[in-house]
């Protein structure tokens, strides 16, 4: 008896077939990551081959895939200091766009606003939505000391640095760079000292929070083992505060219980941490993809291909 397969789900896999990126594209590759990711010790990234191994990672209400996720953490990116914070969200979706891309989808990194979407339960989004209250910190804002602030912070949304001043306070930004948002690279560091309103610090708006590895953190069982991988960067960026602001990356570990965390590459103070991770390309399929089963995977799920 032949097992007739009629549909491709979430969790199964798919070679996706790679274009390899010109000389000139990997040149410019590695001179953004010397220039723009504080780190001075990043290997040369190369291309990564003809093919990407990946999970599905969204059907449509036909069972055409219309997502992919790579399956596994890979080809590790360091950042340090503020230029870390400055560029993680633009070098983390470079290295994966142009190492990682096909003729079939777009390619770019996971970032915070798919999980919170699309990934993550209606439980622990609620308790995203929540902290506010639990917590009294998550969406809050307040003046900060310090002596420095990375430059990319001018322009992100709910933060008073560059903003006009109102009856002696920095005015909120409503508008700007959201925590997934970089169209251009950032270089260096601000004085918070020469700020208008300066001896105050600088408003910042409190944007992390963090989601555990519990199952029931996830839309589904099958989700939490695709989204489960090696160490990965995650292209978006938030910010916490003591008595200064200190400025994060995200990223998944999922040999943590603490799962969807962040690294910390600066503070307010001028302290600065560096950190290696590997990253999670994500490809977002044409109109029109289809899938053709070719074999059992595991006992669990199957192997597709794409046409």
């Amino acid at each position: 008896m032949v097992l007739c397969i009629s549909r491709p789900h979430v969790g199964d896999f798919v070679d996706y077939a790679l274009i390899s990126p010109t000389d000139e594209q990997l040149q410019k590759l590695n001179e953004d990551i010397a220039q723009y990711s504080g780190a001075e010790d990043n290997s040369e990234k190369v291309r990564a081959g003809s093919t990407l191994s990946c999970r599905i990672l969204e059907v449509d209400k036909k069972g055409n895939p219309t997502k992919l996720i790579s399956a596994d953490g890979i080809n590790s990116l360091r950042l340090y200091d503020a230029d870390g914070y400055n560029n993680a969200v633009f070098l983390i979706n470079e290295l994966c766009s142009t190492l990682y891309s096909g003729n079939m989808g777009t390619t770019r990194s996971l970032k915070m606003e798919d999980l919170e979407d699309n990934y993550f339960s209606e439980t622990a989004t609620e308790v995203i939505k929540n902290l506010s209250i639990t917590s009294s910190i998550y969406g809050k804002t307040k003046k900060v000391s310090g002596s420095k602030y990375p430059n990319i912070l001018s322009e992100e949304k709910g933060m008073g640095v560059g903003t006009i001043i109102i009856n002696g306070k920095n005015k909120i930004r409503n508008e700007g760079l959201g925590q997934s948002n970089q169209d251009k690279p950032y270089l260096g560091t601000g004085d918070i000292s020469s700020l208008p309103n300066s001896n105050k610090g600088i408003t910042v708006t409190y944007t992390n929070y963090q989601i555990n590895n519990n199952s029931n953190n996830f839309k589904s069982i099958t989700l939490r083992s695709v989204l489960s991988k090696k160490p990965y960067w995650i292209a978006s960026r938030s910010i916490t505060f003591q008595s200064y602001a200190l400025f994060y990356v995200k990223y998944y570990n999922w040999t943590s219980n603490a799962g969807f965390g962040q690294r910390n590459l600066f503070q307010s103070s001028d302290i600065s941490n560096s950190f290696d991770c590997g990253v999670s390309p994500i490809i977002i399929l044409n109109d029109g993809v289809k899938a053709k089963y070719i074999q059992k995977y595991n006992s669990l799920f199957n192997k597709w291909k794409l046409e």
